[in-house]
């Protein structure tokens, strides 16, 4: 789907996603067995990649000379409408709905709200220029070979270390969040008695500390500390976020006091906020408009990939090595691996791109005001 939003246009595939969503919801809503639920999940797993399109569009939206800071604001924003969402959603599932067919109901009201929204976009001219130049260059390229399915998916942008560094960290970091579920939602149930009021309850709190973290305090620390990408400050950032996502899980699994739960999760997730702030604002430097729909895909591909042997392997950990400590070690392994390889490479492969990217950009205008002269 990101692809075909590189091509076809991100306004047409986010349409496409949010049908989908309905088409299941249609399909969930009027069955009772156990196959039309799974049957139900099947179009949306397969076509609603709205938010990784929405990434490519606010990246459409800048400038190539636009600065980190101004970048990672604006998908600092986009974040934040996702937590408040996240926020608002099970709190309403928990304390107003009474059964399921009522918030099946309800959601199919925002999703159609939400195309209502995608329709009334403007198709931008800007878009529209990237998208006749990516169509010009695809004759180009099928001129020289006929396998065209192969051409559809040859994304060279993805296999720029810079792209290849971040899909080995959104890989590393999606295992160690499905891994920490399989001992955390057990360990909710017993150490705390959570019922489906609490788990709402719990996942509204996650939505407003996400939402803050992403909407402001991402916003203000990249703004004074991270926003020069000469500095070793946004990579210290990055360092600090690592470290209180490995051991803050460690500490959270240890308490028996749900105020400290809270409290110790409100940092977890501020410092879960801002990492995915900085990294999907510096994303879109390792991509031009026409793939950058593409790299986004991707990306969220790799992390539903960690998705499925996460939970498996949290599972082998705690059953054949140890209960506890062996998921949480292996949790803290993987973002001890991370922030390695962000002190290693993010400088060299991601900073350094984004520099020569704007030094060609500003080249680029030199040359174009002075024809224009």
């Amino acid at each position: 789907m990101g692809r075909l939003s590189d091509s076809s246009g991100r306004k047409i595939c986010m349409v496409l996603g949010c049908i989908a969503s309905l088409v299941g919801m249609i399909i969930t809503h009027n069955t009772e067995s156990i196959q039309g639920m799974w049957l139900g999940m099947i179009p949306g797993a397969l076509l609603q990649q709205n938010f990784s399109i929405l990434k490519a569009l606010l990246s459409d939206l800048h400038d190539e000379s636009s600065s980190p800071s101004k970048r990672a604001s604006s998908m600092g924003m986009l974040g934040m409408a996702v937590g408040l969402a996240f926020m608002a959603g099970p709190l309403t599932g928990s304390t107003i709905l009474t059964t399921f067919q009522q918030a099946n109901a309800l959601g199919m009201i925002f999703v159609i709200a939400s195309l209502g929204c995608i329709i009334l976009l403007p198709d931008l001219k800007k878009n529209e220029t990237k998208k006749t130049k990516a169509t010009n260059d695809g004759k180009k390229e099928q001129k020289k070979s006929t396998t065209t399915t192969l051409q559809f998916f040859n994304v060279k942008a993805a296999r720029t270390p810079g792209a290849i560094l971040f899909m080995i960290t959104r890989i590393l970091m999606a295992l160690a969040f499905h891994v920490f579920q399989t001992i955390w939602s057990e360990a909710l149930k017993t150490k705390f008695d959570f019922g489906p009021s609490d788990y709402g309850k719990y996942l509204s709190f996650i939505g407003l500390a996400y939402a803050f973290s992403q909407g402001f305090l991402s916003k203000f620390l990249l703004g004074k500390l991270g926003g020069d990408t000469s500095s070793t400050n946004r990579v210290r950032i990055i360092l600090g976020c690592c470290t209180t996502l490995g051991l803050g899980r460690f500490i959270v699994y240890h308490t028996n006091s749900l105020n400290v739960v809270y409290m110790v999760f409100t940092v977890i997730v501020t410092a879960l906020g801002m990492l995915n702030t900085i990294l999907t604002a510096d994303t879109t430097y390792l991509a031009s408009s026409d793939e950058i729909g593409s790299l986004f895909g991707l990306l969220a591909s790799m992390e539903s990939g960690a998705g499925m042997v996460g939970p498996l392997l949290g599972g082998i950990l705690s059953r054949y090595v140890h209960p506890i400590y062996a998921p949480l070690f292996f949790v803290m392994g993987l973002y001890t691996i991370v922030g390695i390889l962000m002190a290693w490479g993010y400088k060299k492969h991601v900073l350094d791109t984004q520099k020569k990217r704007q030094h060609s950009n500003v080249a680029d205008d030199d040359i174009k005001n002075k024809k224009e002269l």
